[in-house]
């Protein structure tokens, strides 16, 4: 049986590899969002196919489609969702209004996997959600805007949160029923398609792109997608899922961090000081004793 603490190792790694996707989105350049999201997804189903033929576990598709596929699809579904909402709620709110919004997650699968799994938070995953949330304000503090204007956006990165929370639930429910391999393609492949039956309506062009912006989202599924999301949904099969969620607060200061690095956007007085409570929560929850 696999430590907690080393299950929490692992997630890091993801979290790690999924914070280079909003570097991986300035290089790919002027693209819609949602394109950006369809063809991460698909690729990343082209990359796990010959993961499903090696492992001859070809039949779990088969499975998912039989009795499972309407969980799978949900998940694929409120993953689409999740996106979808996370992009609209920037375009009509301030990107600090969205972040913060977004980063109530942890407590809406806290809420989720008590009524549904019956798993209760601990303290410790309290004492840590009481520091990282303080901490997830200062760093977008500059970028707060308040109004009824920015309303509608609010309620959108609140509704993305929700269906952030509700993906990785299925995920943890889904762990027994089958192996992840067959699980994540089938996951991304309906997220997938619910992008590409949006795109379609909305007549978004997702042809025509340079060679960068290819290469790009090619590495976005292979990075942030295939390898990020995938170890996420390995997480929420080893631990409940409301840690998951509460570690996941660490993108927004590693990515912060990469963009200081690579774009030279250094961040003022409010990152650091919400880094270090971010940090101090999940370091916090990482070293506790087993309750």
């Amino acid at each position: 049986m696999i430590k907690e603490k080393n299950i929490f190792h692992v997630l890091l790694a993801g979290i790690l590899v999924i914070s280079w996707g909003s570097i991986f989105v300035r290089w790919v350049g002027p693209v819609n969002p949602a394109v950006i999201s369809f063809y991460r997804l698909l690729f990343s189903v082209f990359l796990l196919i010959p993961f499903l033929l090696r492992e001859k576990q070809s039949a779990g598709i088969f499975r998912l489609i039989s009795g499972q596929w309407p969980a799978v699809g949900g998940a694929g579904l409120f993953l689409a969702l999740h996106f979808g909402l996370w992009i609209g709620s920037l375009q009509q709110t301030s990107v600090g209004n969205s972040l913060f919004l977004l980063s109530l997650h942890p407590l809406f699968s806290w809420l989720l996997s008590s009524f549904f799994l019956n798993e209760k938070g601990s303290p410790s995953f309290f004492l840590a959600f009481l520091l990282a949330i303080p901490g997830i304000f200062l760093i977008v503090r500059p970028d707060l805007q308040t109004g009824t204007g920015t309303m509608a956006g609010n309620f959108l990165a609140m509704l993305s949160a929700l269906c952030l929370a509700v993906y990785l639930l299925i995920a943890r429910r889904s762990r027994h029923q089958t192996s992840l391999v067959p699980y994540l393609l089938a996951v991304y492949f309906s997220a997938a398609l619910f992008l590409g039956i949006y795109i379609l309506i909305r007549n978004i062009p997702f042809t025509g792109l340079s060679g960068q912006s290819w290469l790009f989202l090619v590495l976005m599924a292979i990075g942030p997608n295939f390898i990020g999301h995938s170890l996420l949904n390995w997480a929420a099969r080893k631990i409940e899922v409301f840690k998951v969620n509460l570690m996941l607060l660490l993108e927004a200061v590693i990515a912060t961090i990469l963009a200081a690095l690579i774009f030279e956007e250094i961040p003022d007085w409010n990152f650091y000081a919400g880094a270090f409570l971010i940090i101090s929560a999940m370091i916090f929850l990482i070293t506790r004793r087993r309750e």
